[in-house]
């Protein structure tokens, strides 16, 4: 990893000038690059990557930034909440004499100047929390950190509302993630390659098992409404049919993969992420192929839900 990340980072030396740029004075800041530069991992990666760097950035008292353009622009999905991460292309820095670039999946990082104007973070993927506050002493939660940098734009608070109305009250949430296994959702060559040698009576025993599974949620909270978020919109179609089983309509997609969808296909996801968050509690199903999945991980910590593990 350690390799791939300095070739990434000589890579992206490419995109940055050789000599002081002639722009006016830039802020001194970090600045958290999701540009489409490199990969930079699904939504829940990327979110969680805004709030650890800016975990960092607030123990050393570092003005914090989130630069994300790909494959659209943050803002016109989530707002700044209580503090102001928006920067601007204009305001900056592009020459390599007064950028430090840092590309890394540890998790640790050490934001050191080292007289440059801007550090350039790219591929935060990685780290925890706990280490953070136990290195700098801190008691950051992940649900306040968050709250502090995002609050869903006005067209996501909307859809969040109508999802909830249709609900009508408390509801139980569940995550599956089938990646390519149903052939309904594209993750890179890799993954195709995994849906390609899935047979179709694998593919059917699968998705008998994934249901099997919902059903024994379902018993386990008799007079709840289950509201089941899935990157299969085949396994979604069938379960929207049985009773107390609540699904969101649209497409899911993964954002280093896709980049010329509509927007409203990039907001599915964050609706998805929201409404899970929003349950009592959260299942995780995996097994058998599915994958253990961050996206309801992430989801009960953004407002400290409880969430529980199914192995099919």
């Amino acid at each position: 990893i350690f390799l791939w990340l300095t070739y990434k980072k000589l890579q992206l030396t490419q995109y940055y000038l050789k000599t002081y740029s002639k722009n006016s004075i830039k802020e001194k800041c970090c600045v958290l690059k999701v540009d489409g530069r490199v990969m930079h991992g699904g939504l829940v990666d990327r979110l969680k990557s805004a709030v650890l760097v800016y975990a960092i950035c607030k123990a050393n008292h570092i003005p914090f930034k989130i630069y994300f353009t790909s494959p659209f622009k943050l803002q016109d999905i989530l707002f700044p909440n209580e503090y102001d991460w928006v920067i601007n292309e204009e305001d900056l820095t592009c020459s390599m004499l007064d950028t430090k670039i840092i590309t890394s999946y540890k998790g640790k990082l050490k934001l050191k100047f080292n007289n440059k104007t801007q550090i350039h973070v790219y591929n935060f993927g990685g780290g925890y929390l706990d280490h953070i506050n136990s290195q700098y002493n801190t008691d950051y939660t992940f649900a306040s950190l968050f709250q502090e940098l995002f609050q869903p734009s006005d067209k996501l608070s909307f859809l969040i509302d109508d999802v909830k109305k249709k609900i009508g009250g408390s509801y139980i949430s569940v995550c599956y993630r089938f990646q390519s296994l149903l052939g309904d959702f594209y993750e890179g060559k890799y993954f195709e390659n995994k849906h390609l040698s899935f047979s179709n009576i694998e593919r059917e025993k699968l998705i008998d098992l994934s249901i099997a599974a919902l059903m024994n949620i379902k018993e386990n909270h008799p007079n709840m409404q289950l509201l089941v978020t899935s990157d299969s919109s085949t396994f979604t179609s069938l379960i929207s049919k049985i009773p107390n089983i609540i699904t969101i309509p649209g497409k899911t997609v993964h954002m280093d993969y896709t980049l010329n969808e509509e927007k409203n296909t990039y907001l599915k996801s964050y609706l998805d992420l929201y409404m899970l968050s929003g349950g009592d509690k959260i299942y995780r199903v995996s097994g058998k192929g599915l994958y253990e999945s961050g996206f309801p991980n992430v989801a009960a910590l953004m407002s400290n839900t409880e969430i529980e593990f199914i192995e099919l």
